[in-house]
């Protein structure tokens, strides 16, 4: 009897105790330092829901993901050539030693001009500055200035630093015809410094992915952040698929800090930021393919790719340190790694073509996966030396100043230790803004669901099969001919009576929402070409417009689906049959504009009452029919902000034009006034300031 009236009682206290520990809701571990660890929100609401890093954690993946930056750099051989020209593949593994790369140390069969010198007086090892890490370096200096001029992201800033801290680099750093040139002369701001159209003579170089894959350090655990933010970073210096590129390893390394799983991490980023039907997927695709075919004989595979995959741009003769290929080299590196650090940096370095580019950006995400402990001694010894090792921002002597890659107003001397700070302090200001925690020297990192692209899938999207197929052709000529913007082909439209015209009809569709389509496209002289879509009858078109420039450009669409399938395509309005228009890469993305506050007003002054104290889009519906670029100063409350440049549009205003720009703007909540200088042939027919997004919660 006593044992049942103990037993009783003791069910008594439980239910006494069950309601109370349910009101103190769930606890979080006692240790929340392990990286990858989940755990909710101290308090009663289990949302959000957070995933923890600890302070130390973090600083020991960050300064695995800069320092292999660097040991990537020092190993890999960039275009070693055989003795026809062209690039070697697949280099023998008695080339590879680590951190003795033909940029460490003079090499027979790849002379470079060697980044890593001994200092007399110190007895450490110097490493010169390179494009491969100069621009992720300057980016934290230019987050750092975000943060502390405005408290938020600015991108305004990006193009203002350039000027402020003078930046020389290959390619977009170019200070004639690169992004500097058109910040500084013009008074640019991104997205518009990489543009080809806008004057960006390199806006095809791999600068993109090359100089900004470690923006996702300083937004660790949170790709969708990065996706966001590398965006206008990478277009600072192209606008081709090089921008693509970035963002895909871009939120690569930022999702490193939680996952370990690379060909997983591969896909999970690839549905994040790379449409469906689009170069970028399809290289990834037979990357895969690639290994799965051939096991673990990467040569064989990296072989393939060379001669599969390479696809050189318009008016480029050389195969030589081509995107494609380097970025099917870093993907096949990983694969082939399999999460090995010193397997990965073999592969990627001796593969061929851009290795001093690519084995970096390969083996800084499997840095930051695995941490320190993964890097050999040997390389600590020559990129870290117990944290004393510096850059050297200016030139290496003997280099020649053509290729000269520095910030001239940063210091000379670059403490390795004080960059980690950087990422680390920007990551933090990132993090706080975003709605996490710092506490007891844990980070909490705000977990959103997985988010992926939305995308309807064109066809022969490059025209790579030699036919223009699915696109039909309305009247006219149509014939799919040489050159692509990249590739073999392109559609190529050729002047008839009553103009040329192709069309393809794309479904799945969500009728009623907001799609953007883009294609390069190239005119003839004096004409015209229109990227257009419309309803299935050939009704409702609405189109964006390409007036007489000859050499590949971007252009994008943004139209609301009338129905399910939409008939989409290009038109030509020449009728001499000597004149032609091209058209290559068209890719067909979901969006989402919400508005992020009211504009009312017009004739290029326009009161914007701002929801926002984030920036935001000021979508402009224009003409130019002035035959030339414009640039208009943009003004917000009467202080300059940005100049503008209104591409050239046509000689005359159709029905249905829809030309349109998105200008960053950082307004703040409250009303601004906002204002254009417009000359005469130019004119906006509307203002929208919206948020933007082409990526979706993954429906579970």
């Amino acid at each position: 009897m006593k044992d049942l009236i103990r037993f009783l009682s003791l069910l008594l206290i439980l239910a006494l105790l069950l309601p109370l520990a349910a009101c103190a809701g769930p606890a979080v571990p006692a240790d929340t330092t392990a990286a990858g660890e989940e755990t909710v929100a101290p308090g009663e609401d289990p949302a959000p829901v957070f995933r923890t890093l600890s302070v130390e954690t973090y600083r020991d993946k960050t300064r695995a993901g800069f320092l292999s930056q660097l040991i990537g750099f020092l190993t890999g051989f960039e275009f070693s050539v055989d003795s026809s020209g062209e690039p070697r593949i697949a280099m023998p593994d008695s080339w590879f030693k680590i951190c003795q790369g033909p940029y460490a140390v003079p090499n027979k069969y790849c002379k470079r001009d060697p980044r890593l010198v001994k200092n007399a007086s110190t007895g450490l090892w110097d490493i010169y500055i390179d494009d491969d890490y100069s621009i992720d370096i300057f980016n934290q200096y230019i987050l750092e200035d975000m943060y502390a001029r405005y408290g938020t992201f600015a991108s305004r800033v990006i193009g203002e630093d350039w000027v402020k801290y003078n930046i020389y680099d290959m390619g977009g750093g170019n200070h004639s015809y690169g992004a500097y040139a058109l910040a500084k002369n013009k008074g640019y701001s991104t997205p518009f410094l990489g543009d080809a159209e806008n004057g960006n003579r390199y806006s095809h170089c791999g600068e993109p992915y090359i100089a900004n894959e470690t923006l996702g350090m300083s937004a660790a655990g949170m790709p969708e952040v990065t996706a966001d933010m590398v965006d206008l970073f990478a277009q600072v210096t192209g606008d081709r698929d090089s921008y693509l590129w970035a963002k895909l390893f871009t939120v690569m390394y930022a999702m490193a800090y939680f996952e370990s799983d690379v060909p997983a991490m591969i896909r999970r980023a690839a549905d994040m930021v790379l449409p469906e039907g689009c170069w970028q997927r399809e290289v990834v695709d037979r990357c895969f393919a690639l290994k799965e075919k051939y096991g673990v004989n990467w040569r064989r595979a990296v072989a393939v790719a060379d001669k599969e995959i390479c696809t050189p741009y318009y008016g480029m003769e050389s195969r030589v340190g081509e995107t494609s290929v380097n970025c099917a080299f870093i993907l096949l590196g990983l694969l082939f790694g399999e999460g090995d650090y010193v397997e990965t940096l073999r592969i990627i370095s001796l593969a061929g073509h851009g290795g001093d580019s690519t084995t970096p950006v390969g083996v800084g995400i499997v840095g930051v996966i695995l941490g320190t402990a993964a890097i050999p001694d040997e390389a600590l010894g020559y990129v870290w030396q117990d944290g004393k090792t510096e850059i050297i921002n200016r030139a290496v002597p003997d280099t020649r100043s053509g290729v000269w890659m520095f910030a001239e107003n940063l210091p000379e001397r670059l403490k390795i230790t004080d960059i980690l700070d950087k990422y680390q302090k920007n990551f933090e200001s990132i993090l706080l803004e975003r709605g996490g925690k710092i506490e007891d020297g844990v980070y909490y990192i705000p977990e959103s669901l997985v988010t992926k692209m939305d995308t309807a899938v064109i066809a022969n999207y490059g025209f790579e099969d030699g036919t223009v197929a699915p696109f039909a052709v309305r009247h006219g000529t149509v014939t799919a001919e040489a050159p692509g913007c990249t590739g073999d082909y392109s559609l190529k439209l050729t002047g008839a009576e009553g103009g040329s015209e192709a069309a393809a009809e794309i479904s799945d569709l969500k009728a009623g929402e907001t799609y953007r389509l883009t294609a390069y496209l190239f005119s003839s002289a004096g004409t015209t070409v229109s990227l257009f879509a419309e309803k299935t009858d050939g009704s409702g078109r609405v189109f964006s417009t390409l007036f007489d420039t000859q050499s590949y450009v971007r252009r994008i669409l943004v139209f609301r689906a009338p129905a399910e399938t939409v008939r989409i395509g290009v038109a030509f309005d020449a009728e001499n049959p000597y004149k032609y228009a091209l058209a290559d890469n068209l890719t067909l993305v979901r969006i989402e504009e919400t508005p992020a506050g009211t504009v009312s007003g017009g004739d290029g002054k326009w009161a914007v009452a701002s929801d926002t104290d984030r920036e935001a889009w000021l979508k402009l519906t224009f003409t130019n029919t002035s035959g030339k670029l414009a640039d208009c100063r943009l003004s917000v409350d009467g202080s300059a902000y940005t100049v503008v440049p209104f591409r050239k549009t046509g000689k005359t205003v159709a029905e249905g034009e829809a030309n349109v720009l998105y200008v960053p703007l950082l307004l703040g909540k409250g009303e601004r006034t906002v204002a254009l200088t417009l000359p005469k042939n130019v004119s906006v027919t509307a203002a929208e300031f919206l948020n933007v997004t082409d990526r979706f919660a993954t429906e579970q």
